[in-house]
């Protein structure tokens, strides 16, 4: 018996150790469980904000770019307007906050991704595209480091993409449509433990109307193409008007406009391109070549211009008198305006956006192959008087190898300076289809030479159906060039939609040139969701894509002749132009 007592004894005395150690143990992990709570560590997750409080903060290099700042600032406007908080921002010259840490940056801009590298915990090519970009949740030092690494716009890409993922966070895995999405104000904000490469699928997404450089930035269109005046009619935003552009003295006698509203319009053009450049956008001025002179330079140098030529949409309604393209005087001239324009923006723009097209560039019938080649001179002008000014300096030229500017044989190709983009209207002046109508054996032949073909997919004036939705039709077409393995001289699109419901297709446009494999009918349809529940998102959207198709055949079966009227503007191959046209008042 007495053996018996000891042996429950010890028994019961290694239970009670036992039990002990299990409570240590348990008080221990309990410890480390609200420890790491508290400091925004939770397993699986990445914490931003916790029960209304930050429980991260920003670290970016000590002198940012551009670029790095306007993501930094990005980020803290999302999580702001998700959650009411904002986070601390710091430079990494400081240590390091307590707390899960966001890095924003590269191994060369930022010591902290720097150190992350060199350890091995991130995987950093020598050499990053400009739009490709990291996000990944790494472990170190007691804490989590969320990593969006790329240069240029890629670092604002990577805070857009981290901001998409915060959206289905909150919104129960909805996939965002837009970061203006309609999204619930939330107590907490926290993502995935993430690991994200990615990069867009063509460099080039355009706009050609001017839109706010945050709605472009945030929907990752990365080119303006028309900045300056573009009226459309080579009155205003022709060269020959562009001395409106400089404040430089020589040209003081060529101007129409007062020296304060002079000023005032390089000022804001200057801020305009300036937002347009921290949001990793690039930015085309705009111009006829050559369009009508200005009336100033008509009235006080006669001498530097041609006979009249034939115009309707002049401002007298008849004609008026071009910048000679063979008076050495003249063309000099545009040289000199040329420099004085780029040195006037020269940090902030990226180059010219060149139109050849109908009376703006001279009377039709004044294109002969003397005449083209002229044409084909004044264009090497105000490149070389550029690049003079800022070698890198980039052209986009519409009205290649049309009525003007004919080149057959990629000859004048050849001699452009390389990464030049050609624009090429998408079916006949922009027609609603799902076939561009734009031969792959053109596309390649402009690739060969290093430049681009850009599509230009917007509603134009010729082709208004006002109520359309043509986001279908708009992918179709797109991904028929990009299922192809040939095409190798695309560049991309111009985004699409400025009438109508227009704002679901530039949406959905925008999205289509950085990834062509979106699930653009998901996008639509959560955008709707996001607004008017999920019943009503189904049907709306079922409305609109039934509309879109039934117009679709209509364009097509009734009004697609060869010519409704034979008059270019109201008749096309392919659509009826202008609805109201054929229907009349």
């Amino acid at each position: 018996m007495l053996g018996t007592g000891i042996n429950q004894r010890i028994s019961d005395s290694q239970l009670s150790r036992s039990e002990n150690r299990k409570s240590k143990i348990a008080c221990f992990l309990c410890f480390v469980f609200f420890t790491l709570l508290c400091c925004g560590h939770t397993w699986g997750i990445f914490n931003v904000v916790r029960a209304r409080v930050p429980v991260c903060s920003i670290v970016m290099p000590e002198k940012p770019s551009a670029q790095e700042r306007f993501a930094a600032n990005e980020l803290n406007h999302f999580v702001a307007k998700f959650t009411g908080q904002t986070l601390d921002k710091r430079p990494d010259s400081e240590p390091l906050p307590t707390g899960n840490v966001i890095l924003i940056g590269t191994p060369d801009s930022n010591k902290y991704i720097s150190e992350l590298t060199d350890k091995g915990l991130i995987l950093w090519k020598k050499k990053f595209d400009d739009e490709e970009f990291i996000i990944k949740v790494v472990s170190a030092e007691d804490r989590d480091f969320l990593v969006v690494g790329g240069q240029g716009r890629g670092v604002i890409y990577g805070v857009y993409a981290l901001v998409e993922k915060m959206i289905e966070r909150i919104m129960d895995g909805v996939t965002p449509v837009d970061l203006d999405f309609n999204v619930r104000t939330s107590q907490s904000l926290a993502v995935k433990m993430l690991n994200i490469r990615s990069t867009s699928f063509y460099p080039v997404r355009c706009a050609l109307s001017p839109e706010d450089p945050l709605w472009m930035s945030r929907h990752k269109v990365n080119v303006s193409g028309a900045e300056g005046v573009w009226s459309g009619t080579g009155i205003d935003d022709g060269l020959g008007t562009a001395f409106k552009y400089v404040e430089d003295r020589q040209f003081d006698d060529m101007q129409d406009e007062t020296y304060g509203r002079r000023l005032d319009r390089i000022r804001k053009l200057q801020i305009r391109l300036m937002e347009l450049k921290s949001a990793g956008i690039d930015s085309y001025l705009f111009m006829y070549v050559m369009g009508e002179p200005t009336k100033a330079m008509m009235k006080n140098h006669p001498e530097l211009l041609e006979d009249m030529v034939q115009y309707p949409f002049s401002r007298n309604g008849i004609g008026y008198r071009p910048i000679s393209w063979t008076k050495p005087e003249a063309r000099e001239l545009i040289k000199e305006l040329v420099r004085s324009i780029v040195e006037m923006y020269s940090p902030w723009l990226t180059g010219f956006h060149l139109r050849a097209w109908g009376g703006e560039t001279r009377s039709p019938a004044g294109n002969d192959p003397e005449q083209q080649e002229l044409l084909w001179e004044i264009y090497s002008d105000i490149m070389e008087a550029a690049r003079e000014v800022k070698p890198d300096f980039k052209f986009i030229i519409s009205g290649y190898d049309q009525y003007w500017l004919r080149d057959p044989d990629r000859l004048h190709a050849a001699q452009l300076p390389q990464g030049t983009l050609f624009v090429q209207k998408w079916g006949i002046d922009g027609e609603p289809t799902s076939d561009p109508g734009i031969e792959i054996s053109y596309i390649n032949s402009i690739g060969e030479h290093g430049h681009s073909i850009l599509v230009l997919s917007h509603d134009t004036e010729e082709v208004m159906p006002l109520w359309m939705l043509e986001a279908d039709l708009f992918m179709e077409g797109v991904r028929k060039y990009a299922d192809n393995p040939d095409v190798s001289g695309l560049g991309g699109f111009t985004i699409q939609g400025n009438n109508g419901f227009g704002h679901l297709d530039k949406i959905v446009s925008a999205r289509a040139g950085y990834n062509p494999y979106e699930d653009y009918v998901a996008l639509m349809r959560n955008y709707l969701d996001s607004y008017y529940g999920s019943w009503g998102a189904k049907h709306i959207l079922a409305a609109l894509r039934i509309n879109s198709l039934t117009l679709a055949d209509y364009f097509s079966d009734y009004a697609g002749s060869l010519s409704l009227t034979g008059r270019y503007g109201n008749g096309s191959r392919g659509y009826a132009t202008r609805f109201w046209d054929i229907i009349g008042a």
